[in-house]
């Protein structure tokens, strides 16, 4: 409904100040704004909330699975980590500045947020970066706050073995379904292309690997085909993601939440 409202409505824009109100806790709550005198009469208000918390889905998720874990070589949680290099593994990059500067907000000592999008069939004209803005916020700007966008049309392994090639803190595959193999029909050259991804990620102990799909019995064979590739451990056990929102499919008649259920390892060699 956001996107289809955007599409017949392309004067409307997420307004100013809208995005104070989400928390990393609850995202964009359409209960609280609605009572807010300023957006309780706007009619677009449900379609905006919608279309914020499906973008807020991704650094939200990245957030919640990390905000225990210990990072880098120095092993910083992420409230302490001062730059940050996440690989992000999916075929519709999420470009909105307002979201990562969002994610930046929630962690006062982060300067440099590096973002390397990867997906051998990516689509970078998505919903997900309609009606985009450009600007910068204000506080960004004043704490020379930095977010670096890198587009990779390429599988990981491709991507690993390249010289421009970056050594991430984090990886995330979302949706790892549709990355790492399990619905491609050159069964034998995909898992080919799965295992050299999964050994990549996986191939410093200090990355943290997260991992989302939308059926959580895939979960435990991902992780297990991880482990055939090289040696893991489980850092954060298969549970409920509490902000897969929006991202949806229709499936066997059934609407199917694509980052419904994660979990995160890490490489032991």
């Amino acid at each position: 409904m956001a996107n289809w409202y955007l599409t017949k409505h392309k004067q409307l824009r997420i307004p100013d100040g809208l995005l104070d109100e989400a928390t990393t806790k609850d995202g964009l709550q359409f209960e609280e704004v609605s009572k807010l005198d300023k957006y309780s009469s706007e009619s677009w208000l449900p379609s905006i909330v919608n279309l914020i918390n499906e973008r807020l889905e991704f650094p939200l998720t990245i957030h919640h699975a990390l905000k225990n874990l210990h990072l880098g070589k120095k092993r910083k949680t992420l409230s302490e980590m001062t730059s940050l290099t996440i690989h992000i593994v999916h075929e519709k990059p999420m470009l909105d500045p307002r979201m990562w500067e969002f994610f930046l907000h929630q962690l006062p000592k982060l300067k440099k947020l590096n973002l390397i999008f990867l997906c051998g069939i990516m689509k970078s004209d998505n919903r997900y970066n309609y009606s985009l803005q450009g600007e910068r916020c204000s506080e960004c700007k004043r704490k020379k706050r930095v977010i670096n966008y890198d587009l990779q049309p390429m599988h990981y392994h491709e991507y690993f073995s390249i010289d421009d090639y970056n050594e991430p803190d984090v990886v995330v595959v979302f949706n790892i379904e549709q990355e790492l193999g399990q619905k491609k029909t050159k069964k034998d050259v995909d898992e080919a292309h799965s295992f050299t991804s999964q050994r990549n990620m996986t191939y410093s102990k200090d990355t943290v690997v997260i991992l989302t799909t939308g059926v959580e019995e895939l979960l435990e064979p991902c992780v297990k085909s991880f482990q055939d590739a090289r040696s893991v451990k489980i850092l954060v056990p298969v549970q409920k993601n509490p902000f897969c929102i929006f991202s949806t499919v229709r499936a066997n008649r059934s609407i199917l939440k694509l980052n419904d259920y994660m979990c995160c390892i890490q490489g032991t060699d």
